[in-house]
């Protein structure tokens, strides 16, 4: 281990570009509670979309009032949420257009062609002809066939159940489709404080150990920053048990779910009694599409290839120019490898030469997101080739969502690995890393943890390091009271732009380690420190495999991610055009 040389030195400049970023990180943090507090001032000013409108017109002002709503249902966040939803097993049926065509258990109706709607759409390739939507009935026949009973008897009370997974059992036949065979099960608590969620995670335990057979022996329990993933054994999974992710979080309403998650098909709950569905998704289901705005830019390549392997989106009469300048490009790209035609075998290596250079992932510009197109394109319709660029699109993410996927931090990278990091980065000396060793110093933790039951990981608190601006840590522990500070004993050093950072550590407790509800002005800043610990651990992988520290260029790296920190209850029209234009 040695520590790296660096082009500057700390500097009047660097101290400068330091603070703007710092500055910068905070009034982001502080836009969304400003945003919140207005909202709820004003109130619920916007109504849920007739649901027969939403489907049955093509008008462009239908998919502008959806994501009104959804934005204004999101920040005002009403105790009353239920009528903002539609409920499957009261609305739907009622529904003159619905129930002119239900056999079977299935509502069904005719799709417009795409050419009906305003905008660009994309990725349509599996676009079908008929919207197909389960009755109650058939849903949660098929959620516990996919299941395999796991939820039997559960007392459901502040539970939800979301994900691919219920979004497929609401529009496919799953006895007969495999394109959800892998999605994981994502349960969500409405629970008012971190007590009463623990409360929710033994009765979910509870059913499970009643509804499959030798689960702790067969389960593996982790926790991460932001889940608790239950994870079968090979054997279980081949018999078709799921992972099972608990997200770590505290939400007030059913409504303050679905509103912030990325895209309109899986803005839907299922509470073992009951299926929600937003405005969004059911507009969705319709059209076939996936009406897009700056939210975009959180979401992940291999989460929208997925998504009925692949969705239609409409760009709100926005074109991207640039999408024949990079279907050249990656036709280019294609010429240049070796095999002159795509092949299952050749796709990574093909993503690979077409990402170099890239943004981030693969959403944070409209370029990547082009060029991303026109691979989906090569592939389309061909299932192996298909797998293979979304497995090769989630190996070349920078990072994963907080609970969408998988996450890298799983896989469990060891201290030593993180110690070597940061001794070639310059934050520790040799010697000064040898005595933390010894020891036994918490000095590198990335949160994760094994346990033997669900239950036991609510139990106890958890460090995480994180590299910061110099100065954040401890203005987001003045302002949000978030236990997190400089280590000791760590240099300050500057990446390539200047731009200083230190070692931190964040201290949660067993109340903390749950993130507070959406509408608490602290969620913002535990969203954030999460990506945070991600980004960390990203570096971390970089260097371990030889990247020195300097060519990282961590600040551009930070503020990229600080920029497409976005979710669905914030559209930003101007936001979106300069996502456009990138």
């Amino acid at each position: 281990m040695s520590a790296q040389p660096y082009p500057y030195a700390s500097t009047p400049a660097s101290t400068r570009r330091t603070k703007q970023l710092v500055q910068a990180t905070m009034c982001h943090l502080a836009t969304a509670a400003v945003k919140r507090a207005q909202a709820k001032m004003t109130g619920m000013t916007c109504p849920r979309p007739e649901l027969d409108l939403l489907l049955t017109s093509t008008d462009e002002a239908v998919d502008h009032h959806v994501v009104l709503h959804n934005s204004s249902l999101a920040n005002v966040g009403p105790s009353d949420w239920s009528p903002h939803l539609y409920s499957l097993k009261n609305d739907i049926p009622a529904s003159e257009q619905l129930r002119l065509h239900c056999s079977a258990g299935v509502f069904r109706h005719d799709r417009r062609p795409l050419t009906s709607f305003t905008g660009y759409s994309v990725l349509h390739q599996h676009r079908a002809d008929v919207m197909e939507l389960a009755s109650l009935p058939t849903f949660q026949h098929r959620f516990r066939l996919m299941t395999r009973g796991a939820f039997d008897g559960l007392d459901a009370k502040g539970v939800y159940f979301s994900g691919g997974c219920v979004t497929a059992c609401l529009t496919t036949d799953i006895t007969k489709a495999d394109t959800y065979q892998n999605s994981d099960v994502d349960i969500f608590l409405c629970a008012g404080s971190p007590g009463k969620a623990v409360a929710i995670v033994q009765r979910i335990q509870d059913a499970l150990r009643h509804n499959i057979a030798d689960f702790d022996a067969n389960y593996r329990v982790l926790r991460t920053p932001g889940v608790i993933t239950l994870i079968p054994s090979t054997d279980y999974a081949t018999k078709g048990y799921r992972k099972l992710q608990i997200v770590m979080a505290l939400y007030t309403t059913p409504s303050d779910i679905v509103t912030v998650f990325d895209l309109d098909p899986v803005a839907v709950l299922y509470d073992l009694d009951d299926v929600f569905i937003a405005p969004r998704a059911m507009r969705s289901y319709w059209t076939g599409c996936t009406f897009v705005t700056n939210a975009i830019r959180s979401s992940s390549a291999p989460r929208i290839l997925n998504l009925e392997g692949g969705v239609a989106s409409v760009g709100s009469n926005k074109v991207f120019d640039k999408l024949d300048e990079e279907k050249t490009h990656v036709h280019c790209c294609v010429m240049d490898t070796e095999d002159t035609c795509v092949t299952d075998r050749n796709i990574y290596t093909l993503a690979s030469t077409v990402r170099r250079g890239g943004a981030g992932q693969w959403t944070y510009s409209a370029t990547d997101f082009g060029r991303l197109i026109a691979l989906w394109d090569l592939v389309a319709r061909r299932k192996e080739r298909e797998e293979a660029l979304i497995a090769a699109t989630k190996g070349q993410t920078s990072m994963y969502g907080l609970y969408h996927e998988p996450s890298p931090l799983a896989v469990c990278t060891d201290s030593g690995a993180y110690i070597e990091a940061f001794v070639g980065a310059g934050f520790l000396t040799e010697e000064d890393a040898e005595k933390r060793i010894k020891c036994h110093d918490s000095y590198a933790e990335n949160g994760t943890r094994a346990y033997s039951a669900p239950r036991d990981a609510c139990a106890g608190g958890s460090e995480l390091t994180l590299i910061l601006p110099t100065g954040l840590s401890a203005r987001l522990q003045r302002e949000y009271g978030i236990s997190i500070k400089r280590k000791k004993y760590a240099a300050n050093i500057p990446d390539w732009h200047g731009v200083e950072f230190e070692l931190c550590t964040w201290r949660q407790t067993a109340a903390t380690i749950w993130c507070p509800p959406q509408q608490s002005e602290a969620a913002p800043a535990y969203r954030l420190l999460k990506k945070l610990a991600q980004l960390t651990y990203w570096l971390v992988g970089k260097m371990e495999y030889g990247a020195p520290w300097a060519s990282l260029r961590f600040s551009k790296t930070f503020a990229k991610l600080l920029e497409n920190d976005v979710d669905s209850s914030f559209p930003q029209d101007a936001h979106f055009r300069k996502w456009l234009c990138s």
